[in-house]
């Protein structure tokens, strides 16, 4: 890195649209190899403006350039920096759209779950209450939203899922969360795996203190976090 103000780089970088595109692009994926060419297709911007940008990249230690190859510096600190906050801009509107439902009680109407499904996230597994699974009115509404794992820490390549936590009145049940879940897929293009947290399941999950400990210093994007 050279000693350009942290604002300068920044303002390089986003400089104009096109840059943007190609920068959010090659940031998608560390383990992707790219080629100029490809870069170009993908972002629809010219070959020559491309060629110019990631001259630019591999100056200020973004990518690495081997011939025609076109690697992340994903060991750079700075590169960190950026996808976090290029991840950030998604998963805010990702957050916004959950808060529109909470807004339009799409989690309120009325439904029966079967009170032997689970809340499944890796190896942690957490079953809403038994009151909550046979709610059928208002009482859910989404108090926190906030992402933990590899979305959170920069480390996510594309097709990593992006796991959410919403802090939440009363569980939903199940089929509620899946219909979230594939919302998001549906308009964003990216699987999401939600646990939908309430007191009672909150002490259950605070049982497994490792997990509750990365829960609890997630990313908060909206409201309230864990207590």
């Amino acid at each position: 890195m050279n000693n350009e103000t942290s604002s300068n780089q920044i303002s390089v970088l986003f400089s104009t649209s096109e840059r943007t595109r190609i920068l959010e692009y090659v940031l998608s994926d560390p383990s992707v190899v790219h080629k100029v060419n490809e870069i170009g297709r993908r972002t629809e911007v010219s070959k020559g403006a491309v060629s110019g940008y990631v001259q630019i990249l591999v100056e200020k230690g973004i990518v690495r350039k081997k011939e025609n190859d076109i690697i992340l510096n994903i060991e750079n600190p700075f590169v960190r920096c950026l996808k976090k906050m290029m991840n950030i801009s998604k998963l805010s509107l990702i957050a916004d759209e959950l808060r529109k439902l909470n807004t339009n009680s799409k989690l309120s109407e009325e439904s029966s779950y079967n009170t032997n499904t689970q809340q499944a996230v890796g190896e942690n597994t957490y079953p809403a209450s038994q009151d909550s699974q046979n709610t059928k009115q208002a009482g859910h509404d989404i108090i926190g939203v906030g992402v933990y794992g590899t979305w959170q820490d920069g480390t996510n390549e594309k097709q990593n899922v992006i796991n959410f936590w919403i802090r939440i009145e009363k569980h939903p049940g199940e089929v509620k969360i899946a219909g979230l879940q594939n919302q998001i897929r549906q308009k964003f293009g990216i699987d999401a795996s939600i646990l939908a947290i309430d007191d009672k399941n909150l002490e259950q999950i605070k049982q497994d203190t490792d997990f509750y400990y990365l829960l609890k210093h997630s990313l908060l994007l909206y409201g309230e976090g864990l207590k």
